[in-house]
């Protein structure tokens, strides 16, 4: 049996980048939900929520943009790698930060990728290509 595409949690704080990357997804075809979060604390409050109901939560793939108000993108991975049911969740980093000092932090919480926010809805459309057939042929687990 072939297990399900994950869920997108995209935390993302900037309404137009948010836009940009689910006319993206719609754009290439990709059918998976997309649940948007503006911070980190509202992305740990959809985590957990999925993950405590009772009901074995769908696995999901975070997005996740570093400059946010509230809870920053490190400060979440800090929190969400601390929580024994959130620990394994996927994360990939979608940023205009290529500082290497954030780069090092992203990594050292094992984000799984780190990708710059393209300039162009072409560039987008090209990074967001490759990482959804990434997430195709990866068996992305649901959360305990």
């Amino acid at each position: 049996m072939k297990p399900s595409k994950p869920a997108i949690l995209l935390v993302e704080d900037n309404d137009l980048d948010a836009e940009k990357v689910v006319r993206a997804f719609a754009r290439l075809g990709v059918v998976r939900p997309v649940t948007r979060a503006r911070n980190g604390i509202e992305a740990l409050d959809a985590l957990r929520a999925a993950s405590s109901d009772g009901v074995p939560p769908v696995s999901q793939v975070v997005l996740l943009d570093l400059n946010m108000p509230r809870m920053n993108g490190l400060e979440f991975l800090e929190e969400l790698r601390a929580d024994p049911s959130l620990q394994g969740t996927p994360v990939f980093v979608l940023t205009t930060s290529g500082r290497e000092s954030d780069v090092a932090a992203a990594y050292r919480y094992h984000v799984a990728g780190y990708m710059l926010k393209p300039q162009t809805m072409n560039e987008m459309l090209d990074t967001l290509r490759a990482a959804s057939e990434f997430w195709d042929v990866c068996h992305v687990p649901h959360a305990a």
